[in-house]
């Protein structure tokens, strides 16, 4: 059962914190759809 949701947004704003990169030099669209490939692999139902 799914208790508590994260938005795609705060996910990336996570991930650029606690690997300390720098938001100009990555691409923000490649990791959104990393999340995306992530939920379809694992199952996940939207």
């Amino acid at each position: 059962m799914i208790y508590k949701l994260a938005t795609v947004k705060s996910v990336i704003a996570k991930i650029i914190a606690d690997l300390n990169l720098d938001e100009n030099k990555i691409k923000i669209t490649d990791i959104t759809e990393w999340i995306f490939e992530a939920l379809h692999k694992i199952g996940s139902v939207n």
